[in-house]
């Protein structure tokens, strides 16, 4: 980030996390900024669905990631370990804005990058009605929609704001969405809708990490298994990885993981 004195000047990366086009803006920015840069850059660049500013100390290999709503963003950290470690295998430790732990990401093998999910117990899962279970990560809260028939895509954001509202959620956390979700047995289909309270959107991703962590927890509390592996077919049609840990009583760990590129670098003067 290089400042003159009319503009700043602003260096950014776009991925491509399965679907869900991040842009990562090195620098961290005050909060009053972030919503006006947010949607600047959207602007400029309609295909990216998140920005995200970042910092990284090479030294001590921690970085910090700050949604600009200020939100928690699975894709978004994916994307951060992708970047910093240039594609290379390894993992690092990153400090991800809505949640106040500090999450394991990197590589395992080329062209795909995992990161840990920011859920501690099964007290963040909840049975709302037979069809409807709540899943309370930090910085974002998902409703799993268990679909007994299929809704009409046109009719999904219309739905989910109002699902939203009746468990109040467009106010009360930061972050809040509704997946969607078939279970076809060797894959489960997700159509994930997403509202940030800060920036006031509300989208259809083209692909949800957190969705897909609280998709492969809702799966996981089915079996008495210690680990569960759920693949989960994005609307981009690539499949993110849930990978849900779990004693007799409680949950251990979640991961999500994924195919991941780098689509452009840049600056922009704003």
């Amino acid at each position: 980030m290089k400042t003159n004195d009319k503009k700043t000047e602003y260096e950014f990366t776009i991925l491509r996390p399965g679907g869900n086009d991040q842009m990562l803006i090195q620098g961290l920015v005050p909060k009053n900024k972030k919503r006006l840069i947010n949607d600047e850059m959207i602007k400029r660049f309609p295909n990216v669905e998140q920005v995200s500013f970042y910092a990284f100390d090479r030294k001590n290999n921690f970085a910090t990631l700050e949604l600009a709503g200020g939100e928690f963003c699975g894709n978004a950290t994916r994307s951060l370990a992708y970047l910093l470690l240039n594609g290379n295998k390894g993992k690092i430790k990153i400090k991800v804005s809505g949640t106040k732990r500090v999450l394991n990401a990197g590589i395992n093998q080329k062209n795909t990058a995992f990161a840990q999910m920011p859920i501690s117990n099964l007290k963040s899962f909840t049975k709302l009605k037979s069809n409807l279970f709540r899943v309370d990560l930090e910085g974002i809260t998902q409703l799993v929609f268990v679909q007994t028939r299929q809704i009409n895509p046109s009719n999904l954001k219309r739905y989910a704001l109002k699902l939203l509202q009746q468990e109040n959620l467009i106010y009360s956390v930061p972050a809040a969405g509704v997946m969607f979700i078939t279970d076809w047995g060797e894959y489960i289909e997700l159509k994930p809708i997403v509202w940030v309270r800060d920036i006031e959107t509300l989208l259809y991703e083209t692909a949800c990490a957190s969705g897909t962590a609280a998709v492969g927890i809702w799966k996981a509390t089915q079996s008495k298994a210690t680990s569960t592996q759920v693949k989960i077919l994005q609307p981009s049609l690539k499949i993110i990885t849930a990978e849900i840990y779990k004693d007799s009583d409680d949950l251990v760990d979640v991961y999500i993981d994924g195919d991941i590129e780098i689509l452009e670098k840049g600056s922009v003067g704003l």
